[in-house]
């Protein structure tokens, strides 16, 4: 399978600054589109899959945590209530 370079010829969402707003709006959804992209060299697709991948664990670690600490929190005032 021979990749497109010619610019004339990428489709508009394979076009860098859409990518960057699939990825900025979509996350980790957007990364198949990162991944054909012809115009993105294979060592940059690397570098913001894994900053992708970090920000959605480290976003879900603090969910978590705020899930955590909103129950905790709930649970104080339910018992103040009683």
């Amino acid at each position: 399978m021979e990749m497109q370079t010619d610019k004339t010829k990428i489709k508009w969402f394979h076009k860098p600054i859409a990518v960057i707003a699939a990825v900025l709006i979509l996350g980790v959804f957007a990364l198949p589109i990162v991944w054909t992209a012809p115009l993105i060299p294979r060592r940059y697709k690397i570098i913001i899959t894994a900053l992708v991948i970090i920000l959605t664990l480290w976003l879900f670690k603090v969910s978590y945590a705020l899930y955590s600490l909103l129950a905790k929190e709930i649970n104080d005032l339910a018992a103040v209530l009683r």
